[in-house]
């Protein structure tokens, strides 16, 4: 329905490949957001009770804990920002399957007339292997 609202030049400006991964990435945003606001809140609270039970346990070995979770928050940070920085990557390279996939199937009937599919779909393969490329960067 966001298409549908959109100015003609607004759509003049992206392609319907674009466009669509925009749509798709801010879905997965909210999604992701909603999913995990509740981590914000409690995370204080959770680490509190943590720290409490293993301090009736350990006694104060405990704040060992507590630096190491202190120490690990860099760590994390910095996965973080490599994880953030390969998921564009890795979502520029599905706007471009996105879109050469749209081109595709928006010509279908020139590329069957001239039989181009083989190299249409190799187009669209590479630009697949691109992105599970750097998919893979991400997750690992």
């Amino acid at each position: 329905a966001k298409v549908l609202r959109l100015s003609h030049r607004a759509r003049s400006e992206h392609t319907t490949g674009r466009l669509n991964a925009l749509i798709a990435a801010d879905a997965e945003a909210v999604e992701l957001c909603l999913g995990t606001l509740h981590l914000c809140w409690s995370a204080v609270l959770r680490i509190l009770v943590a720290l409490g039970l293993l301090y009736a346990q350990l006694g104060p070995a405990s704040f060992a804990a507590l630096g190491t979770l202190l120490l690990m928050m860099p760590v994390q940070t910095s996965l973080v920002i490599r994880s953030s920085k390969a998921q564009k990557r890795a979502l520029q390279h599905t706007d471009e399957r996105v879109k050469t996939f749209s081109e595709a199937v928006g010509a279908i009937t020139t590329l069957k007339c001239y039989a181009w599919e083989e190299p249409a779909l190799r187009r669209v393969l590479a630009c697949r292997d691109d992105e599970l490329r750097w998919l893979r960067v991400r997750v690992s």
